[in-house]
């Protein structure tokens, strides 16, 4: 491979791509220096990157359709031409992992501040990420958290962080699962 096909490589795998001039740029540069940028834009992003969205225009009713728009648009934008490309592409992984999607939460504003999450905490240690999304609303919407009482634990929640968000189908026992949402309950 050239060092061109590296940093095209690069950019696919740690961002979004790059608009062609800016990737000329990059070429010029080459992959580990553009590499080393990525990891200092994500480290200054961590936590402290610009947030794009504006809590006015993401009120916390459901079934908005303008705020819908608005959450999901403002996010394609700064992951395409944010500050911050390996911040937006971790989080955008994140949002796969620990899946859950807004025709079930219903509400944009939940939504947005679990991207907020990702984007804040996803390059961080993966167990404060779990505690964190674990307790994040529109997952407790989504995996049905929110309706786990003592008297009825809601299984739902833990067997996906056990079996598709932490250990893996196999790693674990059905007495687990039980125990899981028993520990749950109440969020």
């Amino acid at each position: 491979m050239t060092s061109h096909d590296d940093v095209r490589w690069l950019y696919r795998r740690a961002a979004f791509g790059l608009p062609i001039a800016e990737l000329r740029d990059a070429e010029v540069h080459g992959a580990f220096p553009e590499l080393q940028g990525l990891l200092a834009a994500a480290e200054a992003g961590s936590g402290a990157a610009t947030d794009p969205w504006d809590n006015d225009q993401l009120p916390i009713e459901p079934n908005i359709r303008e705020a819908t728009v608005y959450a999901i648009s403002t996010w394609v934008e700064t992951m395409v031409a944010g500050e911050s490309p390996l911040v937006d592409r971790v989080a955008w992984m994140w949002h796969g992992h620990f899946v859950s999607a807004l025709d079930k939460v219903r509400i944009a504003r939940a939504m947005v501040e679990q991207v907020r999450l990702f984007r804040r905490a996803g390059l961080g240690p993966f167990r404060d990420l779990l505690r964190s999304v674990t307790i994040d609303p529109a997952m407790l919407i989504y995996l049905d958290l929110r309706t786990s009482t003592g008297e009825q634990p809601n299984e739902n929640y833990a067997r996906e962080l056990l079996e598709l968000f932490a250990l893996g189908e196999g790693n674990y026992t059905e007495a687990d699962v039980k125990a899981g949402a028993a520990a749950l309950t109440g969020w």
